[in-house]
């Protein structure tokens, strides 16, 4: 479902352009807009959902949830900038995401090399703060507590914090499990957790659908969150 939206968006954006730099050849888009910026960031979210599948598949946790890790960040930038449409304009920090993530590049190793101070982002503070005055505006600082938690919950995954890394220990003569745990009751909680996660996701294509003015697609992506949401697999253990 998420692959067929993805192609959806892509030919609204149209094609980017092939750079012909010598040692750094890549494709740009020539005007970066909004817009662009959701459908690549769109592009990230299904290749990681498509790479969560083959581990989850192998009984894979620990890596499948550094992934949804990265997922739940590269859907909450989404829901960051969507919020301009709701607004009718780009805030500061906004326009500053967007400006910074077109304007970065590919390095070579001597510009690595001569980098004495970190990139700028954008704090993820900002990025809570107006997802959760989006969503409660009644209550902002406990959906901002929500949202922040989430993304740190799975963050022990990506760093091997350690009682992340001691639930691969399963006992007998091979102690830790390195080799998936594949049948295991651990599986079936991945799957549950990620098949939950798809709901937020679906919103957020949603959003994204709104951005192009595509109602029907609208429309269709909140009716098969309803129905996620109501099968058998959201929320219960698989």
């Amino acid at each position: 479902m998420l692959g067929k939206v993805l192609r959806t968006f892509e030919d609204k954006i149209g094609r980017p352009e092939f750079i012909t730099e010598s040692g750094r050849e890549r494709f740009r888009y020539p005007k970066p807009t909004a817009q662009i910026f959701l459908v690549v960031k769109c592009v990230r979210v299904v290749s990681t959902y498509n790479a969560c599948h083959c581990l989850l598949s192998k009984g894979y946790i620990q890596e499948a949830h550094a992934l949804l890790r990265m997922i739940y960040e590269f859907i909450n930038d989404i829901d960051f900038i969507s919020e301009a449409h709701l607004s009718g304009n780009l805030s500061k920090a906004q326009q500053q995401m967007i400006d910074l993530f077109f304007n970065e590049d590919l390095p070579n190793p001597e510009e690595l090399h001569n980098r004495h101070t970190k990139k700028p982002t954008i704090s993820r503070k900002k990025i809570y703060a107006t997802i959760a005055r989006i969503l409660t505006p009644h209550n902002p600082d406990r959906t901002q507590r929500i949202v922040r938690s989430i993304e740190e919950i799975f963050s022990g995954y990506v760093h091997a914090a350690y009682p992340h890394t001691m639930e691969m220990y399963v006992g007998g003569p091979w102690r830790f499990s390195t080799n998936g745990m594949a049948g295991t009751p651990r599986q079936s909680e991945s799957l549950r957790t990620v098949i939950s996660s798809l709901s937020q996701t679906l919103n957020e294509f949603a959003k994204v659908a709104v951005q192009f003015k595509d109602v029907e697609l609208f429309k269709e992506l909140i009716q098969q969150r309803k129905n996620l949401e109501a099968s058998e697999f959201y929320g219960k253990k698989c």
